[in-house]
């Protein structure tokens, strides 16, 4: 059981209502695919509230219910890493995480895969062919069962792009929108990269450490200079000399100063023999 295999029965589920309802169901995902051709992101779908009515689904307990060990389980995006429940004003919601995760089933939502230096993104969605999907069109008109949103960001520049609802936003990045009445298919290739952000992380420490060695450098050559003026210092000693009359009182002081200059001198290098 894929992503698509529940997509594909909640937009079933929409396609009973046609008569009554349309745009009930809303897929909205983001997709970072790494240098191996493995996505990391989030996957979710809305189902609108009066929809759900229709299916019996009355509050979201019920609707959690449904999508996993009810009529909506049969999907597999249970399979991905973290599944949860919440709701809006008018409709329940169910959103998926997932993490390095490798997308190669073709019956997935969509597929990843590598080749050489490049990775190429497929998604494709057959809108409602076949009969049941001709009878869901007709009672449509021109209204859709509902929309799909994926952001896709990808290891390297983006090197081609085919297929009318893909979007290229930047270098890098790329938006698919369509809706699951009309058939979508859109091919993207990349440059696979090479773990871009992990190096980009490990230049900018080894930056901050080279400057973190360059501040202590200086701080000890700073600290080296001050102190030689120290011990080169001259060394100022001052004495008093009193001198005596023939009957021995002191008739003159005087005053001698003496300064000494104390320098390091360098130990004379020794001759060792071997």
């Amino acid at each position: 059981m894929t992503t698509r295999t529940r997509i594909a029965s909640l937009v079933g589920a929409c396609a009973l209502l046609a008569v009554t309802l349309t745009g009930c169901l809303k897929v909205d995902a983001d997709l970072t695919i790494n240098s191996e051709a493995q996505g990391t992101g989030t996957v979710g779908f809305e189902l609108q509230k009066e929809a759900a009515g229709f299916m019996g689904i009355s509050d979201l307990a019920a609707f959690e219910s449904s999508v996993t060990t009810g009529d909506l389980s049969d999907t597999g995006l249970g399979s991905l890493a973290t599944c949860e429940t919440s709701e809006t004003d008018l409709a329940y919601v169910y959103t998926c995480s997932f993490a390095d995760q490798p997308f190669t089933d073709s019956s997935d939502m969509w597929t990843i895969a590598k080749s050489g230096d490049t990775v190429t993104f497929h998604m494709v969605n057959a809108g409602q062919s076949g009969t049941d999907g001709a009878d869901s069109a007709a009672l449509l008109g021109d209204s859709s069962l509902g929309s799909v949103n994926v952001k896709v960001t990808f290891p390297g520049a983006i090197t081609e792009l085919t297929g009318s609802a893909a979007t290229k936003t930047s270098d890098t990045t790329a938006t698919i929108s369509g809706t699951f009445t009309d058939p979508l298919d859109v091919t993207i290739t990349s440059e696979a990269g090479s773990g871009g952000p992990k190096i980009a992380a490990l230049l900018v420490v080894l930056g901050a450490l080279a400057v973190v060695v360059l501040i202590v450098i200086v701080i000890v050559v700073l600290l080296v200079r001050r102190r030689k003026p120290a011990e080169n210092a001259a060394a100022v000693v001052a004495t008093e000399t009193v001198v005596l009359d023939d009957a021995g009182a002191p008739t003159e002081v005087v005053e001698t100063v003496t300064e000494t200059v104390v320098e390091e001198v360098p130990e004379a290098p020794t001759d060792s023999t071997d």
